[in-house]
């Protein structure tokens, strides 16, 4: 496994990471339990996206739209681990408690953040008895695979079943798909910055960065039609 990492504006971090350069073990270790940290203690050095309210902005706009019965293609069987996908989870829960919806496992599938497995899961929801007329999807490539199920059961993204992917992928707009998404240049521009600050003041406490997020509304989502 290689661990790269591409900071060649700024000397000093340049310089820190060139200490691991002569240990690639001691490298790696050190790489993967500062990601194990960023990623699921909520309290260490981390830059991230506010993946809840991702969640919640996906959700609203689909009950905006007049939905009800909105599926979930989360990435592996939940609860998990990832915080950032259960956060989303979080996110599309809460949403509909507040708008006096039941959870419903009927409408839950797991896409294993793939375009196959969301092609896989997007079938399984409309395989079941009432299947859901919304969907949203943890990422967008487990969306692109559900537009892909729905056009092979001919069935039109957005008037017969509307889905919402989560990332912001540059093949987002080619598909038309709906999307939430991430700054993913400013959040490795200011995991950077927090990292610096770190080296400066290794005693300080951590900094976690929640970030905004943007929902670009595309072809993929419309109105419920009546059935």
């Amino acid at each position: 496994r290689t661990v790269t990492f591409r900071f060649s504006s700024d000397k000093k971090l340049r310089d820190a990471i060139c200490d691991f350069a002569g240990d690639s073990w001691r490298a790696n270790a050190w790489a993967e339990q500062r990601y194990r940290q960023l990623r699921t203690d909520g309290k260490s050095l981390s830059s991230v996206a506010d993946d809840q309210l991702g969640g919640y902005l996906a959700t609203r706009h689909l009950l905006d739209l007049g939905h009800r019965r909105i599926g979930l293609i989360s990435g592996r069987p939940l609860p998990t681990p990832f915080r950032p996908e259960e956060n989303r989870f979080l996110g599309y829960r809460d949403t509909l408690v507040e708008a006096g919806l039941a959870l419903d496992s009927d409408l839950e599938a797991c896409g294993h953040f793939t375009t196959e497995g969301g092609e896989r899961a997007m079938t399984t929801l409309l395989a079941r008895p009432n299947p859901p007329t919304a969907v949203f999807a943890m990422s967008d490539e487990m969306a692109f695979g559900a537009l892909r199920s729905l056009r092979a059961h001919g069935l039109e993204p957005g008037r017969d079943v509307s889905v919402v992917g989560f990332d912001g992928h540059e093949m987002a707009e080619h598909l038309d798909l709906t999307t939430v998404v991430q700054p993913v240049e400013e959040i490795g521009a200011r995991a950077a910055e927090a990292l610096l600050a770190a080296l400066d003041n290794p005693g300080a406490e951590p900094q976690h960065v929640v970030l905004p997020l943007d929902m670009v509304v595309r072809g993929s989502t419309a109105l419920r039609r009546a059935r």
